[in-house]
């Protein structure tokens, strides 16, 4: 199995932020869309964290295939800023107590010739929960750095098909996905 889920470290690094203040969010100036290239920084109680998007490379059906994977870290003010030169950024303010965070984790698994040949398990979002609000930080397709910044009351719903652009060009490959939410607060 290849697993590229956020690690045990990051997870419990979200896990540490709930019952805190969400200062505010920053990244690029939105170009046609709510995307955003590799990196969205958050503030909270006063500390700047980073969620990045970045290609490494992975098995990918017969092949290797670059996949974006997300990874977060804390970070100083100098790490702050756009991974594309001179880009403007803008923040967003939010000021409010993050109630839960949700992941979002993708499971793909890939049979050939009805024997297993892989699965393949990535976090596809992250989900700020707040009192009237969620704040959705999603992976817009595997092979894509983007982060597409989604704010609605269930922003599960705007998520892909997991299965999007994981279709097989082979009919000897039957791929099927699996989609899992999991609540910070309750673990």
């Amino acid at each position: 199995m290849i697993d590229k889920r956020l690690t045990e470290n990051e997870v419990e690094m979200f896990k540490s932020l709930i019952g805190s203040i969400f200062e505010n969010y920053q990244h690029d100036v939105f170009q046609f869309s709510t995307c955003v290239f590799h990196n969205v920084e958050f503030v909270v109680n006063g500390e700047n964290y980073v969620l990045k998007n970045e290609i490494q490379r992975i098995p990918f059906f017969e092949n290797d295939e670059d996949f974006a994977i997300f990874s977060f870290l804390k970070c100083d003010k100098e790490m702050m800023k756009s991974s594309l030169v001179g880009m403007k950024q803008t923040t967003t303010p939010i000021r409010e107590a993050i109630k839960d965070i949700l992941l979002v984790n993708d499971i793909i698994n890939v049979k050939k010739n009805n024997a297993e040949f892989y699965e393949l398990s990535y976090t596809k979002a992250v989900i700020f929960v707040f009192a009237d609000r969620k704040i959705c930080f999603a992976k817009t397709i595997w092979f894509d750095e983007h982060i597409n910044i989604i704010v609605a009351s269930d922003p599960l719903a705007k998520l892909d098909n997991p299965l999007n652009g994981f279709e097989a060009n082979d009919d000897s490959f039957l791929v099927k996905g699996l989609r899992k939410v999991v609540s910070l607060v309750n673990i």
